[in-house]
């Protein structure tokens, strides 16, 4: 309940192994192939400021946030019956990623480097998870254990010497990537 980072290596085998994450890395790679093809390699032209999540609208008008959104590439998701046991539970799907690139060459039309793929989630209810029908054709609000999981994590008067945080799920791992422009 402190809030701490979780990091397993074999949770992060099965999510980077996991096909509906192996499309998400091709398929931003895909797109970081096509911007760097139209921009000459020019990776500075890919900048993005990162004061922008709070600005939705101008969030969206960066070229990898646009071009990602026009390519339909959504964060992964791990529900019911995925082919992996315990993925769902453990990560159904995630808050939120951050994509670096860790290594950039290029030179005579061509370039190469290492792209770091980071996912995080914070193992907690929100409260559409306990209004929304889920995998059972039903809300969770309706099991007690999820009610009570949702009220010790809200509840602000609960007069702990420490509020109850859930923990923020990492998944971290680079994949190297090529192309031409």
């Amino acid at each position: 309940g402190t809030g701490t980072n979780y990091i397993n290596s074999d949770l992060t085998s099965a999510v980077e192994d996991h096909q509906n994450t192996v499309e998400y890395t091709d398929g931003f790679i895909d797109v970081l192939n096509s911007l760097l093809a139209s921009n000459s390699g020019n990776l500075a032209s890919l900048y993005y400021d990162e004061n922008l999540w709070t600005q939705p609208a101008l969030r969206n008008l960066h070229p990898v946030v646009s071009a990602m959104k026009d390519a339909e590439l959504y964060l992964p998701s791990y529900g019911f019956n995925n082919g992996v046991p315990g993925l769902s539970l453990a990560i159904n799907g995630w808050y939120g990623n951050r994509i670096e690139i860790e290594s950039f060459n290029k030179s005579n039309g061509s370039y190469s480097g290492t792209i770091r793929f980071t996912f995080y989630d914070h193992f907690g209810l929100d409260t559409e998870d306990l209004s929304e029908p889920k995998y059972l054709l039903f809300p969770f609000g309706e099991i007690e254990g999820f009610r009570q999981w949702y009220i010790i994590q809200h509840w602000n008067d609960l007069g702990a010497t420490v509020q109850p945080k859930p923990f923020l799920t990492l998944v971290s791992y680079t994949v190297d990537f090529s192309g031409n422009y």
